[in-house]
């Protein structure tokens, strides 16, 4: 653009031109869809020139103008908007320009859309510890032994998303506007505002679910891990149980303050299988423990210990299914001919 053309412009927006100058920059501004892009641009200049706005001062406005672009004084062109370059360029020139914009605004738009990475941090408690986590929405988490979870740094603002390995007692804060959900396996548990315990380490057999207060929606994928299934609702006082072997689960009333002993540094066994006690013992005392004979697995056990140490447990067991073991600093090593009574 010439300084002409400027001058032009600057008479008009600066109310200083005669009528024979309107017409002129009217028929320059109908030359081309470009042309009055640019005089518009010029406007949207001249309204941010401050002081000239309103003086109706052609020069002042000019070098006011001048102020807001780029001159060069042995050219004759001003480096103007982009809408004023384009009425310079050739027609491959403006087509290549075109691409090269609508790629900016695709680029900037996906960028704008595109939410930053959500940060996690992983909580790993070892075999043999319990410990409590918090979490920035106020809910709180009792740990056991072996557990990892993984959650954000800072929730969303529409969802709260937990992944856990192992078992845990939640206490979770209310938010309607942001329900609770933790992954564990194939069980996805949904919540708004409740406590409950979950039991879902993935080397186990069977995964447990008790609701001490409020209401929980429980999800069990299918064995593929792409179809949802088996939608279950459980109320306070109710458990699932689900078999991972055999993808079934069973809803029934409980004592989930048994369930939730652990918590108390209690050991409750209610009809487990010696390969569930067998999990459990590694965990709470950190330590191996191997079964000799299989047929031993489904042997069926109860009882309850508070603070013992692990070889009055063995003992219990060998009095009640008849094992013998074998107990070192490093493992545990279980023997016998079985029993009669199984799961």
């Amino acid at each position: 653009m010439t300084e002409d053309t400027l001058r032009l412009i600057t008479k008009v927006i600066s109310l200083e031109a005669s009528a024979a100058e309107k017409e002129e920059l009217q028929r320059w501004t109908a030359a081309s869809e470009v042309n009055q892009a640019c005089f518009n641009d010029f406007v949207v200049l001249w309204e941010k020139t401050g002081e000239f706005r309103s003086s109706h001062n052609v020069e002042q406005g000019l070098q006011a103008l001048k102020g807001r672009i780029s001159f060069d004084k042995s050219r004759t062109d001003y480096e103007m908007p982009i809408s004023c370059k384009m009425a310079s360029l050739t027609l491959p020139q403006k087509i290549a320009a075109s691409f090269i914009l609508l790629a900016c605004v695709i680029t900037c738009l996906y960028l704008l859309k595109e939410p930053a990475p959500m940060q996690y941090k992983t909580m790993e408690m070892p075999f043999g510890k319990k410990g409590t986590l918090r979490l920035s929405d106020g809910s709180v988490l009792q740990v056991n032994s072996g557990t990892k979870i993984s959650f954000p740094v800072k929730f969303d603002d529409d969802k709260r998303i937990l992944k856990i390995d192992g078992e845990a007692f939640f206490e979770i804060a209310k938010d309607t506007n942001r329900p609770f959900v933790i992954e564990s396996g194939n069980l996805v548990v949904q919540v708004l505002g409740t406590s409950f315990n979950l039991k879902s380490y993935k080397d186990d057999h069977t995964m447990e679910l008790g609701v001490r207060t409020g209401s929980v929606s429980v999800t069990n994928k299918t064995k593929n891990n792409t179809k949802l299934a088996n939608i279950i609702y459980l109320e306070p006082g109710e458990l699932i149980s689900i078999n991972n072997l055999e993808n079934t689960f069973e809803k029934k009333k409980a004592n989930i303050d048994l369930i939730m002993s652990w918590t108390h540094e209690k050991l409750v066994f209610d009809h487990k299988n010696l390969y569930e006690v067998t999990q459990m013992l590694e965990r709470w005392y950190n330590i191996p423990i191997h079964l000799k004979d299989e047929t031993l697995k489904g042997c069926v056990f109860r009882g309850e210990f508070q603070n013992e140490n692990l070889q009055n447990i063995l003992e219990a067991l060998k009095f009640s299914i008849g094992i013998e073991y074998q107990l070192t600093d490093k493992e545990v090593f279980i023997s016998g001919k079985g029993c009669s009574t199984k799961t």
